[in-house]
């Protein structure tokens, strides 16, 4: 989670180094450890660094090779490092992941990050062809933004870096601001910022900037391959677990003792269980685990799970209460001096778990997103035993569901008579009755936001709204596993993982996510679908590796339990309110000319503090409170 920075240009452009300063100024929560300049000719680079690995405490960036005339910044963690040592004929093994990437570069070009493996975001100068070479792990784990000037290119890990550069001419991009605000099209795309000039680099992609032009590809695609075939349930857990171990493994190299979150879900619990076993294997005594509880955890799932879980032994447990704030309170000042983006408004959980670990010396928290999207099915998986003519078990999956998932707050005869009569609609009456509920959603958002008519026209809401939905009903039509793929590659969670990774870093923490290791995905693309869902159990293969390591209450818990983020969220918002009292509202009229005034007028005079509230008006401000502290960001570094 360091940060990158630099800018290059065809034109000899003035003042590199005072432009680098402007830069790595909206990037010194990332780099605790330091930041440096190198300035060479038309390029200047820049690093905040976070040595969050054992090879990163010494390690030097930007680095500038002489005898290859190379130069690389990079925000890297390679999980195939001795893999590529070995490849590369590198005998040095304490040698950085960043000069690993240069000696990747050395030998394959620009078809290195095909090789690479893990969490990267990094450019490297090649002073020999005059060329600008830079490239986006995978999953899009490690920001990377970058905006085209007259003859150049500005590139840095945060849109508020590259937008500081004056020759960038960044203006507001209202369009994302109405998407901040009506809160549903946070993963419209993999492209847009909240600056007109300034893009990110989709995951997946790298490029080139040469003579004033750029060039970008795409270097990786998750694809849909042949159904793993073994001979029993037994020999897939076997190799599930091998995969999964290895992707916490990889991720537990950190240079100091990296914390764990846990939530008291599957997810999170079984890749603290698995770490826990990597720890023993290793002789480590025990893994740090941070997590947040009630007071009276009786009658609270995940509460009781967590515990579940601690007591077993082998975790060092950091817990924090709703009922003791002075945890969020520093959490949300710190996160309002170094936000880059409003939509990381609500990870009031995330910021205070990477605000603990942070105040403990670790510089890496590992958490268990996504593993719904990874190692599950959606529970529309009747449907398709349906559509196979499978009618009973689509039938006993139906009563399941309703039972393991639902709690038997939903019917099973109405679910099932639906996944019955969906196949016989005419399509079109379906495409129909789809494109009228989300107009209807549309308008909802539209007042619920209180958005100003004419500024939804403007910025052409109503098309940014399709683009969405076109988007999430990708494939729907399609075979499960492409479904599955279509979710792994939705804009959505691309943003969630942006999120993740913003979250953490204002503490001056790394965020890694196991589940969303590669392998693991491409493992669990493979696997039966009755790996994937059985008995109305979501990830099934998931809870029988979970059971090996952790009590059943945890490995086949049912329901989705008293969710703790959304009550420590409203709390953290009065006492935030009432602490701030008038600058609040000072704040919200930044806010003011994207807003309705004929339904906003008396929100806007219910200042949190003064009136009894409910939660929806709450939201609301916190919400306006949040786009006008942004908003003021990009004042400071907007040209306009």
């Amino acid at each position: 989670m360091s940060g990158i920075f630099g800018l290059v240009s065809s034109e000899n452009l003035p003042g590199i180094p005072g432009k680098l300063t402007l830069m790595a100024a909206q990037l010194t929560h990332r780099g605790p450890d330091g930041i440096r300049h190198w300035h060479r000719g038309p390029v200047g680079f820049g690093h905040a660094m976070l040595a969050a690995t054992p090879e990163a405490v010494n390690e030097q960036l930007p680095f500038w090779a002489a005898d290859a005339a190379l130069a690389i910044t990079a925000d890297a963690r390679l999980d195939n490092r001795e893999e590529l040592l070995r490849t590369l004929a590198l005998p040095d093994h304490s040698l950085p992941d960043s000069q690993i990437i240069l000696h990747a570069y050395l030998r394959w070009g620009e078809e290195c990050p095909a090789h690479l493996l893990g969490d990267f975001a990094f450019a490297i100068w090649d002073e020999s062809q005059q060329l600008l070479f830079f490239a986006r792990d995978h999953m899009g784990c490690k920001p990377f933004y970058y905006a085209l000037i007259n003859g150049g290119m500005v590139f840095g890990s945060s849109a508020l870096a590259v937008a500081a550069v004056p020759d960038v001419g960044a203006c507001l991009n209202d369009a994302r601001v109405a998407d901040f605000l009506v809160q549903h099209l946070e993963g419209v795309d993999k492209t847009c910022s909240f600056f007109n000039e300034v893009s990110r680099l989709p995951p997946a992609h790298c490029g080139t900037w040469r003579c004033g032009q750029m060039a970008m590809r795409r270097y990786w695609q998750l694809t849909v391959k042949p159904e793993l075939q073994l001979a029993s349930d037994e020999e897939y857990l076997e190799a599930f677990e091998e995969v999964c171990t290895e992707a916490v493994r990889c991720r537990m190299r950190s240079a100091q003792k990296p914390f764990f979150t846990l939530s008291g879900g599957l997810d999170s619990s079984t890749i603290a269980a698995l770490a826990r076993n990597v720890a023993g294997q290793e002789q480590s005594l025990s893994i740090a685990v941070v997590a947040g509880i009630r007071a009276e955890t009786a009658g609270c799932l995940e509460s009781e799970c967590i515990e579940a879980v601690i007591a077993q032994g082998g975790c060092e447990p950091r817990f924090f209460e709703l009922g003791e704030l002075e945890q969020w309170g520093l959490a949300s000042e710190l996160f309002f001096q170094n936000m880059e983006d409003p939509f990381d408004q609500y990870m009031s959980t995330s910021t205070v778990s990477a605000l603990i670990a942070a105040q403990a010396g670790s510089r890496v928290l590992l958490d268990g997103i996504d593993g719904d999207l990874v190692a599950g099915l959606p529970h529309s998986y009747p449907d398709d035993l349906l559509a196979a003519g499978r009618v009973f078990e689509a039938w006993r999956e139906t009563r399941a569901l309703c039972s393991n998932a639902y709690m038997g707050t939903a019917s099973a005869g109405g679910m099932f008579l639906r996944s019955l009569l969906r196949p016989l609609l005419p399509a079109r009456l379906v495409a129909d009755r789809r494109r009228r509920l989300q107009r209807s959603h549309l308008r909802a958002s539209c007042t619920d936001a209180m958005l100003s008519g004419d500024f939804a026209e403007r910025v052409g809401l109503a098309a940014r709204f399709d683009t969405l939905q076109a988007g999430l009903n990708s494939g729907e039509d399609a075979p499960l596993n492409e479904r599955q793929l279509a979710t792994l590659e939705a804009a959505y969670l691309t943003a969630a993982i942006e999120r993740y990774e913003r979250a953490a870093s204002y503490f001056g923490v790394e965020a890694r996510h196991p589940l969303l290791d590669i392998r693991v995905q491409e493992f669990c693309l493979r696997l039966p679908a009755r790996l994937k869902m059985r008995s109305g159990w979501t990830k099934y293969g998931l809870r029988l590796l979970a059971q090996k390591y952790l009590p059943p209450q945890v490995a086949w818990r049912r329901g989705i339990g008293i969710e703790l983020g959304w009550p420590i969220n409203l709390e953290l918002m009065q006492r935030y309110f009432a602490k701030h009292g008038a600058d609040v509202a000072v704040v919200v009229e930044r806010v003011r000319p994207f807003l309705d005034p004929a339904i906003a007028e008396e929100a806007l005079a219910l200042r949190p503090g003064t009136h009894a509230q409910d939660s929806d008006l709450l939201d609301r401000w916190w919400r306006w409170y949040s786009m006008g502290r942004f908003l003021s960001k990009v004042n400071d570094v907007s040209h306009e």
